[in-house]
């Protein structure tokens, strides 16, 4: 199935991206999700502590 959504590459030690591949498979989620979840929570976390960030066109 096809995805609207952008795509953006990503560089991370083969370390960071094993923990996060362990991470997933713990939280039943793929490691691209795991990625969206960690991410949202950061700015999540962010917007809670500052103003709202804003939206860019892509």
């Amino acid at each position: 199935m096809a995805s609207d959504l952008p795509r953006f590459t990503l560089r991370l030690s083969k370390e960071k991206l094993n923990k996060i591949k362990d991470i997933a498979k713990k939280e039943h989620r793929s490691t691209n999700e795991q990625i969206n979840y960690i991410l949202d929570k950061y700015v999540e976390d962010y917007e809670a502590k500052q103003k709202p960030t804003t939206t860019h066109p892509m």
